[in-house]
């Protein structure tokens, strides 16, 4: 058996696929995100693996390989979508209700078990019903359009959630995986438009390599940006319940003022503000309030979301930091990490946002005699 340039790289995206699936099923942080994207990478590589034994003929050669089906297109969708989902929800678990995302699976088998059954060449007489089985199975590049289009809804959800849960942005806003989202979406384009092409011109290419070289690429990007990812904190799972609105205009119950005063209290007398990885979570630890009572009170009582709630806090820290003499050794960033901020980006955006001034400006303007 002889390689071409072209098949030794469609072979080794193969053997990388395997060994980024064994490796993520060993890495302990986000165990069950991490699953389904070797499950994901997996299906990749398998697609390439049937390519190799249709273009080697190995169904010829060893007959048992009709036992697996041709394909995992109708995997690859679920897995995709769980992945996104179990990374971007915490509190998510997959459950018995979740496997018939994965029961089309079966549509992959009929062709195998057909050419069990009938052998490798169809009878004439089977011509026709071999042809249906065949466009059967390219309906799986069509079905992950559907788990796209779920994705980039999760997508939106997570980063709308995140003002109202996390004290920061900047790192959890999951950049990587919507650029994940739009390669995923970018094969999908390509795979359901040959898939078209197959059925409507009876077009089938064995040289497209182009096609076959995608998942490579995509296999490598994926699995090590994978092995790094850490897990999101922010849960669109939390609450089944939208997210209360900002209010313009509301009368305050008295419910409500008494959750504001706790918010405030418990944020000012333990001054949680200056953790930087302040979450809701950590605040409905420390005040006992549910996540909606938490929301309802700075979205209705207060106007704000939970990102605004905090940062204001920590902005008033770093004016009052700014103009100490005792800490004028410190730079203008290190006085904001010291207050709570992660990013000299978004310091230096909220500040002048809330007073008008840089920092520097700011510094300037109150040290400076009048």
């Amino acid at each position: 058996m002889k390689f071409s340039i072209s098949e030794t790289i469609i072979v080794f995206g193969i053997f990388q696929a395997i060994v980024l699936s064994i490796a993520l099923l060993f890495k302990k942080e986000n165990r069950q995100a991490n699953q389904f994207l070797a499950l994901l990478c997996f299906c990749m590589g398998y697609s390439n693996f049937i390519y190799i034994v249709v273009q080697f003929r190995l169904f010829d050669r060893f007959f048992w390989l009709h036992l697996l089906p041709y394909g995992l297109a109708f995997v690859i969708g679920p897995s995709f979508y769980f992945y996104i989902r179990s990374l971007t929800s915490p509190s998510f678990k997959f459950q018995r209700k979740h496997w018939p995302h994965f029961y089309l699976i079966a549509i992959d088998y009929i062709h195998s078990v057909y050419h069990l059954i009938v052998g490798r060449i169809p009878p004439p007489s089977q011509i026709q019903l071999h042809a249906v089985i065949d466009e059967l199975s390219n309906l799986g590049s069509f079905s992950l359009i559907f788990y796209i289009v779920l994705s980039w809804r999760l997508l939106k959800k997570h980063q709308e959630d995140l003002p109202q849960q996390l004290s920061y942005t900047d790192q959890m806003a999951l950049q990587w995986l919507r650029k994940f989202v739009v390669a995923m979406t970018v094969i999908v384009a390509i795979a359901s438009l040959y898939s078209l092409a197959k059925v409507i011109f009876d077009f089938y290419s064995r040289e497209a390599y182009f096609y076959r070289f995608l998942p490579v690429v995509i296999i490598s990007w994926l699995g090590l940006l994978g092995l790094q990812q850490k897990q999101a904190q922010v849960d669109i799972d939390i609450s089944p319940n939208e997210t209360p609105k900002l209010a313009t205009s509301v009368s305050a119950s008295p419910q409500l003022n008494e959750h504001i005063a706790q918010l405030k209290q418990v944020l000012e007398q333990e001054k949680l503000y200056l953790n930087p990885e302040l979450s809701l979570r950590i605040l409905q630890d420390k005040t006992q309030l549910t996540a909606k009572e938490i929301s309802t009170a700075l979205n209705q009582g207060l106007q704000k979301n939970f990102y605004l709630f905090v940062n204001e806090y920590r902005v008033e820290e770093a004016k009052r930091r700014l103009l100490d003499p005792n800490l004028g050794h410190l730079t203008i960033f290190g006085i904001a990490t010291e207050a709570g901020f992660k990013s000299k980006a978004t310091f230096n955006r909220l500040f002048k946002s809330i007073t008008g001034l840089t920092p520097k400006q700011y510094r300037e303007q109150e040290i400076t005699p009048q």
